[in-house]
This record gives structure tokens, C-alpha cells and sequence, in this order.
């Protein structure tokens, strides 16, 4: 490989595989690439060419040369210097890239050497589309406590198990023995532990985190379940619980409005334990708002661009859930009878997954099965991913007080054996209807 800005040239070998991604790379001309590690180049193209080795030997490889255009003017995001002074080799002219830098792709071509030459500049901060995704990773460390924890859980999200299990451990050693964080450290441990497959690990785990929630008397008799390769846990919540008097505010509570501190009528909560996130159906404001544990303000992260039916807007959205298996929002958009998945990756827009529904309320089963309520038809549907129907569940006999029938439904909850329970809003009472029943029970 070689690399070259005006100011760089570095040459490596590529093998044949890489020559496959490089030829892949021609789909992705004028998108971003970024480097995950410290990046080694020259301003001195002779000693590229002289790295890439002597162009008349045949060799087991393909040579490929980066040619990068970077101007330290614009760029401070992520620099490059010249550290030639600093290496043991100052001939070679050596320009150090930091981790992170993100390039733009300009161009790959497979020159009469036989040499691929793949052209990229580094970008500009101010770059209208690297710009929002700075901003929004700015808004995450902002809004998020940075620890050894976070630091961990980026890494798992980016594959590196063992480095994450790593940070975990050592966090694990320096909290103290009441830290109210070592349940959740527990837990991801556990988590960590059933993805590469140690179940073992994963049980000893859950259970240390679940004796420290003992100790808080908010959970009894917890059980441990392995299912399709992983670790599932069931509380039960003691009958002899007491619970606290007086509650605190930890989302709103700055009067009604449209600021990040301000709600206007929310609707429908989702509580992300794992990442002690809280999702709010901010159904005035046409918005669904992310606010993190202990903060001050909270963040859009659907809607909030106005009224109306566009793909970015939202019309009084009633309910919002996490699909963890695809990392996105799922939003009851009331006013405008759908339902949309919003990406959790600072997506713009929604995309719509359920047409024509006066919906309500939503759920999701333990097998990623999506349910919802219309209380127009007065009934549960439970939606399989790709279904375009769905199955009733509960009600679909018409408005009435019978068993086998609802009068505007509103919340549902499903629980581990798929029963799902309704709030029968204008019947005035909760019915459970068991997987597979006709009629529910009171």
C-alpha cells in the first residue's frame, strides 16, 4: 500500500483479499472513510515508490498507493503532523494521521504499473455532512457520564469483545463495594459473556448482579433462563415491597413547552435500563425526546421538525418502544395513522412499517414480534418482521363489553409466555388474553 497527501505517500503490500475490498471501495466513491488506528504516511513520493518495492518484480500481491490532499488549515478535528524529527528514519519524511480521521473518497484506478492509486481527501470540520456527525457524537459524550464503562461499551459496540471485557474488569476493581453502578457493570459482564458463548460466565455474573438488586429488596426469587444462545432473566417483585412516598421529576417538569428541559402532554415511556435512558412520546410537541439518566435537558431523536406527515415529521406520536435487535425506534405516530422504525444512529427520517392504523399503544414479545393496539377496530394486532397483515390477538369483534371484544384499547403489555394484557379504556377494566385464546379474562 502507499499513501500520499501533497504532503504524503506511505507503500505497503495489499493482498489479493484487500484488492477485493479496494475494488469494492469503487461503490462507495465521494462517501467518508475513517481510520481506526494511527496512520503512517510520507510527503516524499520516491519513498513510497520505494516502499511498494521494485515495480518490475512480479510478486504474490498487488501494490496500492493512497494519495490524500489535507490541508492543516482547514482541519483540526482530527490532525496530521510531520514527525519526521521524532523518527527513527527522519529521510522518510514521515506525516502521522491521528485515529478517527475521517477522509472523503475520490477515486480508485489501476494504473499501467499495476499499481491501484486510490485518491482521498481529509475532510474539513465544517463539511455539511461530517458536521452532523460530529454534532451528534458531541451531544452523546455531553449528555452520558464518560467512564471506563462507556469507554467499554464503545468498544463492544464495535466488536472488540475482549478489550471491552478488559475496561469492564478494570472499572470493576476500582468501584466501591455500594457503587449503585456495580449492578448495571454486573450485568453488562453477563451480557458480554453469553454473546461469546460462555453461559457459565454469564449465570455467575446475572446472579452477583441480581443479589445487589436483593439487597435493595426490589426484586425476590429471581430465575435465570438460557434461550437461543442467551442469558434471560425474570424478577418478580416482592408482595411485602414498600414503596417510597414521594417520587422525582427526571424528565420535564419546566412547565409545558418546546425546549430540551420541556415537555408538552407526553404520552407513552420507554425505559432503556441497560443504557438508563427514557424515551418520551412528547406528544405536543410532535417529538420523541431521549433524556439520560441525571441529565438536565433531553434530545430529539424523532420528529420535532413541526407538524406533518413528512418522513422527518411527526403528528402527536402516543407510544414509542426500542427494537434493541435493530437499534431503532419503533413510534405510534397517532395523527398520522402509522407506525415508522426510526434508526438510533442519527437518522433523519422515519420509515413507515404499518399503513392505515389508529393506533395506540405498542409491545414487543421476547421473540422481537411487534404488537399494537387500534382503537378504532377495537383490537391487538401482533406483527412477525416483513408481515404485512398481522395477527389479532386480542379483541377484533366489534365494539362491545363481551370477552371476546374491546371498546377503545390503549396500553398493552406482553409478557414472557406472549399474554398479552389491554387497557379496555372505555369498558373500564384490564383483560389478559393468553396466546392463542378467543376470549380474554377479566
Amino acid at each position: 500500500m502507499s499513501v500520499m497527501t501533497r504532503s504524503t505517500v506511505l507503500g505497503i503490500r495489499y493482498t489479493y483479499d484487500n484488492v477485493l475490498k479496494a475494488k469494492t471501495l469503487k461503490q462507495n466513491i465521494d462517501q467518508f472513510i475513517s481510520i481506526n488506528s494511527f496512520f503512517s504516511t510520507t510527503d516524499d513520493r520516491s519513498t513510497a515508490l520505494f516502499l511498494l518495492g521494485d515495480l518490475t518484480t512480479q510478486i504474490d500481491s498487488e501494490r496500492v498507493l493512497f494519495e490524500i490532499e489535507a490541508d492543516p488549515k482547514i482541519v483540526t478535528t482530527k490532525p496530521f503532523a510531520n514527525i519526521s524529527k521524532h523518527s527513527d528514519f527522519p529521510d522518510e519524511s514521515e506525516v502521522l494521521f491521528m485515529i478517527g480521521s475521517i477522509f472523503r473518497l475520490n477515486s480508485i484506478d489501476h494504473n499501467d504499473d499495476q499499481i491501484w492509486i486510490i485518491k482521498m481527501t481529509l475532510c474539513d470540520d465544517d463539511e455539511h455532512d461530517l458536521k452532523q456527525v460530529l454534532m451528534y457524537m458531541k451531544q452523546q459524550i455531553e449528555n452520558e457520564e464518560i467512564n471506563l464503562r462507556t469507554l467499554g461499551k464503545l468498544l463492544w459496540k464495535m466488536g472488540k469483545l475482549d478489550l471491552a471485557e478488559k475496561y469492564f474488569n478494570r472499572l470493576l476493581q476500582e468501584l466501591p463495594s455500594n457503587d449503585p453502578l456495580l449492578s448495571n457493570l454486573y450485568e453488562d459482564l453477563g451480557e458480554l459473556a453469553s454473546q461469546t458463548g460462555d453461559y457459565d460466565m454469564s449465570v455467575q455474573w446475572h446472579q452477583k448482579s441480581l443479589a445487589i438488586k436483593n439487597k435493595n429488596q426490589l426484586t425476590v426469587n429471581p430465575t435465570i433462563k438460557k434461550t437461543n444462545n442467551s442469558i434471560v432473566l425474570v424478577n418478580h417483585i416482592n408482595n411485602n415491597t414498600k414503596w417510597k412516598q414521594h417520587g422525582i421529576t427526571i424528565a420535564g417538569g419546566n412547565g409545558s413547552g418546546n425546549q430540551l428541559n420541556q415537555l408538552y402532554c407526553p404520552f407513552g415511556i420507554y425505559v432503556d435500563h441497560r443504557h438508563q435512558t427514557i424515551y418520551i412520546a412528547d406528544w405536543g410537541n410532535h417529538r420523541i425526546v431521549e433524556w439520560k439518566y441525571a441529565a438536565k435537558t433531553g434530545q430529539v431523536v424523532a420528529g420535532g421538525n413541526e407538524i406533518g406527515k413528512r418522513s422527518d415529521q411527526l403528528h402527536r406520536p402516543t407510544d414509542v418502544i426500542v427494537d434493541k435487535r435493530n437499534d431503532s425506534l419503533i413510534i405510534c405516530d397517532g395523527g398520522n395513522r402509522r407506525v415508522v422504525r426510526w434508526s438510533r444512529q442519527n437518522d433523519k427520517n422515519g420509515e413507515t412499517i404499518i399503513s392505515d392504523i389508529d393506533c395506540s399503544s405498542l409491545a414487543m414479545d421476547n421473540n422481537g414480534d411487534l404488537y399494537v393496539s387500534d382503537h378504532v377496530k377495537n383490537e391487538v394486532r401482533r406483527w412477525k418482521q416483513e408481515e404485512r397483515e398481522g395477527t389479532i390477538v386480542a379483541g377484533g369483534n366489534g365494539q362491545g363489553k363481551h370477552l371476546n371484544q374491546l371498546q377503545y384499547p390503549i396500553y398493552i403489555f406482553v409478557d414472557e409466555d406472549h399474554s398479552v394484557y389491554v387497557s379496555d379504556h372505555h369498558n373500564h377494566r384490564v383483560m389478559k388474553w393468553m396466546k392463542g385464546a378467543k376470549e380474554g379474562m377479566i
